[in-house]
C-alpha cells in the first residue's frame, strides 16, 4: 500500500510509505528467495498528490493493471499509478544481494517511501 501522511494539517503530505511506515524497510529488508517468484499487489491510496509511482532496481517485472488479465499488461521497472489504482507485480531475482525500491518522485523518496529486498540463496 502507497500512502502519504498530512501530520500538520496542510493539505501536504509530510511522509510517505508503502505498508505505513515511512523508511521501515531500508532498516528491515523484505527476504525473498533467489529465483523465487515474487507477486507483490501495489494499491496507490495517496491523497493530497493525483500520482504515485513504484521502481525496483536491478530487474524488471511483470505487470498486471487492475490484476484482472491472465497475460502481463507491461514488462519495467517502473510504473506510475493514479490515486486509487491497482495493480499485480511479479519478478524473480537471479543473485543474490541487496536491490532497493522506492517511488520515483524524489520528493516521496526522500520522505520515506524507500525499501529493500534482500535476496538470498
Amino acid at each position: 500500500v502507497m500512502n502519504g501522511y498530512d501530520t500538520d494539517f496542510d493539505t501536504e503530505n509530510n511522509f510517505y510509505t508503502v505498508n505505513g511506515i515511512p523508511y521501515y524497510y531500508m532498516h528491515h529488508p523484505i527476504e525473498i528467495e533467489k529465483d523465487r517468484l515474487v507477486r507483490v499487489y501495489l494499491v496507490n491510496v495517496l491523497e493530497f498528490d493525483q500520482i504515485n509511482n513504484f521502481h525496483l532496481h536491478g530487474n524488471l517485472f511483470n505487470v498486471y493493471r487492475t490484476g484482472t488479465n491472465l497475460e502481463p499488461d507491461e514488462f519495467t521497472d517502473m510504473i506510475t499509478m493514479s490515486q486509487g489504482e491497482r495493480s499485480i507485480l511479479e519478478f524473480s531475482y537471479k543473485y543474490p544481494g541487496q536491490y532497493m525500491f522506492h517511488a520515483h518522485k524524489t520528493e516521496f523518496a526522500e520522505k520515506g517511501w524507500t525499501g529493500l529486498f534482500l535476496v538470498k540463496e
